[in-house]
C-alpha cells in the first residue's frame, strides 16, 4: 500500500527484488490500483462532505532507486538522537540531551568524510547503553485500525484492508521480531472472499503467532445501541469464524475508537468468556479525564473485566522517542503497574506499520533513558498485567465518552431500521424453532432458514460499526446500511409468514397470535379477550374468523376484511379498532370515525378502553385527534351512564393540554424549545376538534389563542391554526364593536379584505380579552406583508413575508422585543 496524502502517513516504498543483478536481462512487471480519494476519503472542502466529483487524481512520480541499508540505519540513528536531544534539551538535571545531541554531531562529521561505519559504532555505543531493571517496560504491537466505514463505504474498505494487510505480510517476511494484531472478523471474511491469496498467507502467520486475530467481535461496533442480544451475535459470529478459520479463540475485547461503552458490557463479555478489554477513545473525552489507564472494570450484576487504555493516547503511533516517554509520563497507574501497550501503525488504509517504525522499535528495545520497548503480543501485556491485578482500582458503572456529542440523534433512521431489524430476527428464530418442535417444518428448511437469518444478523452486525450506526459516517456508507437493513427485513418477513402459515396449515386453525415477549399478553381479537403466555403461538378456530393481517395489507384490504368479521350478528368495536389502529390511513379516516360515532350496539366500558387507546396516539399523530373528539361526541350522546365516560375522556385531553401548556419553560436548548413548541401547539390543535364537537368552552378557546399571542415563536402551524381559531370564535363571537373592524381594515391595505372576510368575525372588546385582539392585529400584518410594532406590547413579535406569486406563507423569522422572565427566544 502507498500513500502519498497526509504528511504524516506517508508510504513511500515497494522492495521490487532482493537479489536483482546489475545486468540483467529480465523483465518485471507490476500493476498499480489508484483509489480515487485522500486518506480520508474524497470530501469537497472537508471530510465529511458530498464528494468533489469534478476533482482529478494523477500519478505523478515513480522512481527506481537502489536501497542502501548503510545509509538507512544512520539516518534512522540520527533522527532517533534528534528527537531524544530536543526532549531532554531544556532538562539542567541532566546531561542527557547534551549527549544525544554530542553523539550526533560527531556522526555527522564522520559521515561528512566518507567514514559510514565509524559513525554507526558510535550510534551502536551510544543506543548500548541500558536502563536499570525497575524501567518502564513497553509491549509495542503492530496494529492497523481500519474503519469498516466512515469517509468511505463498505466496499472501499474491502480494497483498504487487501493493500494495509498484504503490505504488514510482507514486512513479516522480513522482520521475524513483528507481530501485528488485527481485530473485526467481518474484515477477515471480506479478504478470504476477494483477496484468497492473501487470506491464505495470513493463515500461515497466525499459525506462528505473528500475524494475531484479537477482538471476537463481528465488527468494531458502537457500544451503546445495539440491543444485548446484538452484542452476543457479535461474538458469536465473530469468534466462530476465528474458530472455523484458524482453530482460536480471542481472549481480549478490542474496542479502541467506539463512543462510550454500556455498564452491561463486563456481564456480556464474562457470558462469552472474555475478561480482557482494551481501548483507547475514552481517554479522549474534552473536559474530565478519565482517572486510569488500568482498571477493574465493574458491571451491572458485579461482573468484572481487566481494562487497558495505552497511555500513549493513539492506536496510531510510530515508535519514536516523544512516545515511548509520553507513555511513562501520561500514565495515571504510576506504581500500580510497570508495564504498557504501545499500538503503532499507519491506520484507514495507511498500511499499517512500515520498516522505520520496525527499526526504530528494536533500536529503543533498551536505551538509557527511555523505557524498554519490546515486540509483544496482547496476549503477553495482559498476562503480565494480571499478576498486577490486584494493586488496580475498580470503575463500576457506564464508561462515558465527553466527545461526539450527537452520534446518538443524527440518522435517525439508522436508529430505526437497526432496532426495527434486532426485533424481526428476534422474532423470526423464535417462528422458525417453534415451526421445527412442533414438525410444522422439516430439518432441511429450518436449516435454510437458519443459514438466511445468519447471513441476515451479520449484515445487521456489520451496521451497527461504531461509525455507521450512530450516524458519524457520509452519505454513501449510510445508503450502503440501508440497503443491507431493508434486506434483513425482508429475509425475516418471507420466512415468517412461511411459518405462520405451516403452523395454521398442521393445526388447521383459522387464526394464528404469535407473543415473541417473555411476559403474557391480553389479544382483543373479534369480540373475545384471548390470554397469550409469553413466548408462544396461540391459535382459534371460531367460525368465520378472519386471518392475521399482514403488515404488507393495504389500508383498504385491512377495512375490507374486518368489515366483512360477523360474529353473531354484529360487529365488534375492540376488533375493529384494534386491527387497525397502527395501520389507519387518511383513506380509511371517514370510515373509522363513521363505524365509531354511529354503531350504539358497543359496550361503553368497551368505548373506554378503545378511547383511551386513541388517545394515547392522538397525543403523538394528528391523523386520530379528530376521530378522538368524534368519539367523546359519541360517549356524551348515549345513554346516562355514557355520559360520565364521556365526561372523563375529555377531561383526561384537557388535562394533557393542561401539562403541556404549563410546562417546563426554561428551555436549555434551542432544539429542546422547538421540540416543546411543536408539542404543545398539536395539543391546541387537539382542543379545537374537542371544540367543534362543543365538548369545550369558548373561554376555554380564547385562552387558547391567548397563548399563542403570548408564547410561540411565529411558525406556518401556529398562523394556521390561529386562524382556524378565529374561524370557530366567529360563529359565537358578538357583532360588536365595528370600530375595530373599521380601524383595521383602514390600516393595512386592500389585499387583505379577503383575510377579513374569511374570518367573518368583529373583535368585541368586552367578550375577548385584549391580548386576542393583538394576536389578530399580527396576523393581519402578516398577511399584508407589513409589521407595524406598537409600544409597550411585551412578548414575541412575529413577522412573516407572503410571496407575491402565490401568496403562501415563507419561511418565517422571529424577532424578539421585551420577553417575559423565563422565557429564552431564539433567531431563526
Amino acid at each position: 500500500a502507498f500513500s502519498g496524502s497526509p504528511d504524516h502517513q506517508h508510504r513511500c516504498e515497494f522492495v521490487l527484488s532482493r537479489d536483482w543483478q546489475e545486468g540483467a536481462n529480465k523483465k518485471l512487471v507490476f500493476y498499480v490500483e489508484m483509489q480515487c480519494c485522500d486518506m480520508f476519503g474524497a470530501g469537497k472542502g472537508g471530510m465529511i462532505e458530498p464528494p468533489d466529483e469534478d476533482r482529478v487524481y494523477q500519478l505523478k512520480m515513480v522512481e527506481v532507486l537502489a536501497f542502501q541499508r548503510d545509509v538507512f540505519n544512520i539516518f534512522r540513528d540520527l533522527e532517533l538522537l534528534y528527537e531524544y536531544a530536543k526532549f531532554y534539551g531544556d532538562d539542567d538535571a541532566d546531561d542527557k540531551g547534551y549527549q544525544a545531541l554530542y553523539t550526533a554531531n560527531h556522526m555527522l562529521n564522520l559521515v561528512s568524510s566518507g567514514d559510514l561505519a565509524r559513525s554507526q559504532l558510535i550510534a551502536d555505543e551510544f543506543f548500548a547503553e541500558g536502563n536499570g531493571r525497575k524501567t518502564h517496560m513497553i509491549h509495542a504491537v503492530g496494529h492497523c485500525h481500519i474503519d469498516s466505514a466512515w469517509l468511505w463505504n463498505y466496499d472501499v474498505t474491502k480494497r483498504k484492508c487487501a493493500r494495509s494487510w498484504i503490505s504488514t505480510l510482507t514486512l513479516m517476511d522480513e522482520y521475524t521480531h513483528f507481530n501485528f494484531a488485527c481485530s473485526q472478523a467481518q474484515q477477515f471474511d471480506w479478504v478470504k472472499e476477494n483477496y484468497p491469496d492473501i487470506f491464505k498467507k495470513i493463515k500461515h502467520y497466525v499459525e506462528e503467532g505473528r500475524f494475531i486475530p484479537v477482538g471476537g467481535s463481528w465488527v468494531e461496533m458502537d457500544g451503546n445501541i445495539p440491543s444485548g442480544e446484538s452484542f452476543i451475535r457479535q461474538f458469536l459470529y465473530g469468534q466462530k469464524f476465528f474458530q472455523e478459520e484458524f482453530g482460536l479463540r480471542c481472549r481480549e475485547f478490542w474496542l479502541p475508537d467506539t463512543f462510550g461503552y454500556s455498564a452491561q458490557i463486563p456481564q456480556i463479555l464474562q457470558h462469552v468468556g472474555i475478561s480482557r478489554f482494551l481501548t483507547q477513545k475514552l481517554s479522549w473525552s474534552l473536559v474530565n479525564k478519565f482517572p486510569h489507564h488500568n482498571f477493574i472494570w465493574e458491571g451491572i450484576d458485579g461482573s468484572a473485566v481487566l481494562v487497558h487504555f495505552p497511555p500513549v493516547d493513539t492506536y496510531e503511533a510510530n515508535c519514536k522517542v516523544s512516545e515511548a516517554i509520553k507513555t511513562v509520563r501520561n500514565l495515571k497507574d504510576k506504581g500500580r503497574v510497570k508495564e504498557s501497550m504501545m499500538l503503532y501503525g499507519y491506520g484507514d488504509g495507511g498500511g499499517g506499520p512500515t520498516r522505520q517504525m520496525i527499526e526504530r522499535l528494536h533500536r529503543l528495545k533498551d536505551v538509557d533513558g527511555i523505557p524498554r520497548m519490546k515486540s509483544s503480543t496482547p496476549d503477553k501485556f495482559f498476562s503480565a498485567l494480571e499478576e498486577r491485578e490486584e494493586s488496580l482500582c475498580r470503575w463500576r458503572g457506564e464508561l462515558y465518552l465527553e466527545l461526539h456529542n450527537g452520534t446518538y440523534t443524527s440518522q435517525a433512521s439508522m436508529k430505526e431500521l437497526n432496532r426495527r431489524s434486532e426485533l424481526a430476527l428476534y422474532n423470526t428464530e423464535f417462528l422458525v424453532v417453534v415451526a421445527l418442535q412442533t414438525c410444522a417444518i422439516d430439518k432441511q428448511s429450518a436449516l435454510n432458514f437458519s443459514n438466511r437469518l445468519e447471513q441476515a444478523w451479520k449484515d445487521v452486525l456489520l451496521n451497527q460499526f461504531h461509525d455507521v450506526l450512530p450516524g458519524s459516517c457520509i452519505r454513501r456508507a449510510i445508503d450502503d446500511a440501508e440497503i443491507l437493513f431493508e434486506k434483513s427485513l425482508t429475509v425475516c418477513t418471507e420466512i415468517s409468514e412461511w411459518c405462520l402459515q405451516a403452523l395454521k396449515k398442521k393445526e388447521n386453525a383459522s387464526f394464528a397470535v404469535f407473543n415473541p415477549l417473555q411476559w403474557d399478553r391480553i389479544y382483543s381479537f373479534v369480540d373475545k379477550n384471548i390470554a397469550i403466555p409469553g413466548c408462544s403461538i396461540t391459535y382459534g378456530y371460531p367460525e368465520g374468523a378472519v386471518d392475521i393481517i399482514s403488515e404488507k395489507s393495504t389500508s383498504e384490504q385491512i377495512m375490507s376484511e374486518i368489515a366483512n368479521a360477523q360474529f353473531k350478528g354484529k360487529k365488534s368495536l375492540n376488533c375493529f379498532v384494534l386491527s387497525t389502529l397502527n395501520k389507519l390511513a387518511e383513506a380509511n379516516f371517514n370510515i373509522l370515525s363513521v363505524q365509531l360515532s354511529e354503531d350504539t350496539k358497543h359496550d361503553v366500558h368497551s368505548v373506554q378502553f378503545v378511547a383511551g387507546m386513541i388517545h394515547k396516539k392522538a397525543m403523538r399523530d394528528a391523523i386520530y385527534r379528530k376521530l378522538y373528539a368524534k368519539l367523546a361526541r359519541f360517549l356524551h350522546d348515549q345513554r346516562a351512564t355514557a355520559i360520565c365516560a364521556g365526561r372523563e375522556v375529555v377531561h383526561v385531553a384537557l388535562k394533557s393540554y393542561e401539562k403541556a401548556l404549563w410546562g417546563k419553560w426554561n428551555f436549555e436548548s434551542q432544539l429542546e424549545q422547538r421540540y416543546q413548541e411543536q408539542q404543545q401547539l398539536s395539543n391546541m390543535e387537539f382542543m379545537c376538534y374537542l371544540f367543534e364537537e362543543n365538548l369545550i368552552s369558548r373561554r376555554h378557546m380564547m385562552k387558547i389563542l391567548g397563548e399563542l399571542s403570548e408564547r410561540f415563536h411565529v411558525s406556518q402551524l401556529a398562523i394556521e391554526l390561529a386562524c382556524k381559531i378565529f374561524m370557530l370564535l366567529g360563529n359565537v363571537l358578538d357583532d360588536q364593536n365595528q370600530a375595530s373592524k373599521t380601524r383595521i381594515k383602514t390600516r393595512f391595505p386592500s389585499s387583505i379584505s379577503k383575510v377579513l372576510e374569511s374570518l367573518e368575525t368583529v373583535i368585541s372588546t368586552q367578550a375577548v380579552e385584549k391580548r386576542i385582539e393583538f394576536m389578530v392585529l399580527d396576523i393581519l400584518e402578516m398577511k399584508a406583508n407589513s409589521w407595524v410594532p406598537r409600544r409597550g406590547r411585551k412578548g414575541t413579535h412575529l413577522a412573516v413575508k407572503l410571496s407575491p406569486k402565490d401568496q403562501t406563507i415563507e419561511a418565517p423569522t422571529v424577532e424578539t422585543r421585551d420577553t417575559p422572565t423565563g422565557v429564552k427566544v431564539y433567531q431563526e
